[in-house]
């Protein structure tokens, strides 16, 4: 049979804080064993191996609602893995793109700056009112 574990020992373990894995606890994500726990819950020891799976999943970009999806997709049914994974990755290529345009919008506000230097004005928060940096 295997070791239960408590909170506080898969946080140790896992380097989670304990107050995520409680959250992921409330989400449904982890569930402690159903025996007698003395005054607290403890957990089968193949629940660190889940919490990895959730550390790792969240760390690709995927969310804790897609993560519990993927849980539930553990029996071999890839294309559908698969079709999610894509998806986050069309999220995240569209997340990029908006970052590179912020970026760009902000190092053009820079160059405005620097070209304008000496004035009595400041040409970033001018950029910023008059929408130079669109």
């Amino acid at each position: 049979m295997s070791e239960l574990l408590t909170l506080a020992e898969i946080s140790r373990r896992s380097g989670a804080n304990p107050e995520t894995l409680r959250f992921y606890r409330r989400l449904g994500l982890l569930q402690p064993d159903p025996g007698p726990g003395l005054g607290y819950k403890r957990y089968p020891e193949s629940t660190l191996d889940r919490v990895f799976f959730i550390l790792r999943a969240k760390s690709v970009g995927f969310s804790l609602d897609e993560i519990k999806t993927l849980l539930h997709l553990d029996d071999g049914s890839c294309p559908n893995i698969k079709t999610l994974a894509k998806q986050r990755l069309a999220d995240l290529d569209a997340r990029i793109e908006l970052l590179n345009k912020k970026r760009d919008a902000l190092a053009h506000l820079i160059d405005e700056c620097e070209s304008h230097a000496g004035r009595d004005f400041c040409a970033i928060l001018e950029g910023l009112k008059t929408g130079l940096h669109s």
